[in-house]
């Protein structure tokens, strides 16, 4: 029996990108022979959307009620695969994939995204290393693949995504790395470098298609932060236990709007959907570098992440503005209104907001403070209006708490 993944997948399918016919007619006044013709007749678009809302269950009874509905389910099911592979069973769930992929290769092929986190804990080496393989041969069997989770630093997983990264006609739009991963590079052997080396050619090829990389904060990703420099096309995202950092400025031109879309899209797959393997995951520090004048690209990336339950706990924003920008910027005054209309999507939740330099001051200097239209009580008073539950307030050389939340009452403590 094929293999499929149980349990609640975020959709691949986005409802702005399909049109979807309305059907107007009420089932309730058909006949059974009717209804049947309307079940059966379903445009393929239609079916899609429809199996948006379907577990991986129900997606896959309704690929046996009838054939014209079992490209669809097949789509489905296979298009974005995420589970935690560990020791729950005598032929491990990773198992049946790799089988599965490598002998259907109809299968294998409508496979976009693959996020298989390993459960370390309750792994021994020698479970890990066949999960490596296993996961390996998934990785090599799936031609169409575009967004992956690299889940542990395995030869056979390192030698199977720089092949992937290295085809003449590179696919990979997203990539993640474990913090398993990335701690082990810590000391790098040639393998290592050669999987970096990869990484960086694939990044800044003429052709590439690789926007998004997802790294552990809580390792050294010095590396990994220079490739920044010379690679336009490639956003480095960091992520920590309980935040994520995102550099929007840099990757989404604000008068491009197909460069959004395309962006955002790419977002979604590689950054929301290795979390749905990990459904306790949640984000409560946001991180953005971005100037508050593209507060629509902030708030639409928000419209992307936010229907996640992971990013639905939010607390704290913190907000710097981009290197480049900020000489050129130093002296217009930040607008109160751009930063209320900046928090709009969180405000019913934020508690904290701190606004940095993107470049931290010298040592031997004191703070400059952050030019204002208002003054920082001013600021904190608007902002308390806006968001209900904010306490804190921090600028540059300011610090606000908020000490009566009725009344909106707030008090300067630095």
């Amino acid at each position: 029996m094929p293999f499929f993944t149980n349990g609640p997948e975020i959709p691949y399918h986005s409802p702005e990108c399909l049109s979807i016919p309305v059907l107007t007619a009420d089932l309730h006044d058909m006949s059974l022979e009717q209804s049947d013709s309307v079940f059966l007749l379903t445009p393929v678009e239609l079916q899609l959307r429809v199996l948006d809302f379907c577990d991986s269950a129900t997606t896959a009874n309704l690929a046996a009620v009838h054939s014209s509905w079992t490209e669809s389910a097949r789509d489905a099911l296979y298009r974005h695969i995420a589970f935690v592979a560990g020791m729950d069973r005598a032929k491990p769930r990773l198992q049946l994939l790799a089988e599965t992929l490598t002998t259907r290769p109809t299968l294998a092929s409508r496979v976009r995204a693959l996020n298989v986190a390993f459960d370390t804990v309750g792994m021994t080496m020698r479970s890990e290393k066949a999960a490596a393989q296993y996961l390996g041969e998934c990785i090599g069997s799936a031609s169409g693949l575009q967004y992956l989770l690299l889940p542990s630093r395995d030869e056979c997983l390192l030698d199977e995504t720089i092949r992937l990264l290295q085809a003449d006609e590179i696919r990979l739009r997203g990539l993640k790395l474990s913090r398993d991963l990335m701690r082990k590079m810590r000391n790098p052997d040639s393998k290592d470098l050669a999987f970096r080396s990869a990484v960086i050619s694939a990044a800044t090829a003429r052709n590439t298609t690789l926007t998004v990389l997802i790294v552990d904060r809580g390792e050294d990703i010095t590396l990994w932060d220079a490739l920044m420099d010379y690679a336009p096309a490639l956003s480095i995202i960091g992520l920590g236990d309980d935040f994520i950092a995102l550099p929007l400025w840099r990757y989404v031109p604000s008068d491009s709007e197909a460069a959004l879309d395309g962006y955002l899209h790419d977002l979604r797959q590689a950054l929301v959907h290795p979390f749905s393997a990990v459904a306790s995951y949640q984000v409560r520090t946001l991180q953005v570098t971005i100037p508050l004048s593209m507060s629509h690209v902030f708030h639409r990336t928000l419209g992307c992440l936010l229907p996640s339950p992971t990013f639905n706990h939010v607390q704290k924003l913190c907000i710097s503005s981009p290197p480049q920008l900020s000489s050129s910027t130093a002296a217009r005054p930040l607008q109160s209104d751009e930063l209320i209309r900046f928090v709009g999507p969180l405000s019913h939740q934020l508690q904290q907001i701190v606004i940095r330099r993107s470049e931290p001051e010298p040592i031997e200097k004191s703070p400059q403070p952050l030019l204002l239209d208002t003054t920082p009580e001013s600021l904190a008073i608007a902002l308390g209006d806006r968001c209900p539950c904010l306490t804190y307030l921090e600028l540059p050389t300011t610090v606000l708490v908020r000490w009566n939340l009725e009344c909106n009452q707030w008090k300067r403590i630095i």
